[in-house]
C-alpha cells in the first residue's frame, strides 16, 4: 500500500483478506499470497506485465473520483471542510456548488 501512498504504479500481493478486499474495491492491480505464479522461479517482469495488462486506468480513475465525491458530499453535509485536494481529484473545483479558490476555501 505504500506505493499507492507515494503515487507509484503498484501491484499488491495481499497477505490477508482485509488487504485483498481493499485492493478489489479500489480497483488496484493485485493478487494474493496463494497465486501459483509466486514460486521459487518467480519472474517479476513477466508478473508485472501480466497483472498490468489487466489494469483498467479509466475504471480506476472513475472509481477513485466517485469515492472522493461521496466523501466530499458527506463532509460538506456535516460542515467538515474537505481537503482541497479532494476537489481537484476529479478535475473540478467544485462539488454541489461549493467553489474552491486558490486558498482552498
Amino acid at each position: 500500500m505504500m506505493g499507492i501512498e507515494c503515487a507509484l504504479p503498484t501491484v499488491i500481493v495481499a497477505p490477508d483478506m482485509r488487504v485483498l478486499e481493499l485492493a478489489k474495491v479500489m480497483l488496484i492491480p493485485h493478487t494474493d499470497i496463494f497465486d501459483p505464479r509466486l514460486t521459487s522461479h518467480f519472474d517479476l517482469g513477466s508478473f508485472l506485465t501480466q497483472v498490468g495488462d489487466n489494469f483498467d486506468a479509466l475504471a480506476f480513475d472513475t472509481n477513485r473520483c466517485q469515492a472522493a465525491r461521496v466523501y466530499v458530499e458527506w463532509m460538506e453535509k456535516h460542515n467538515v471542510p474537505p481537503n482541497p485536494a479532494l476537489y481537484k481529484l476529479c478535475g473540478t473545483s467544485s462539488y454541489r456548488g461549493n467553489i474552491v479558490n486558490e486558498t482552498g476555501r
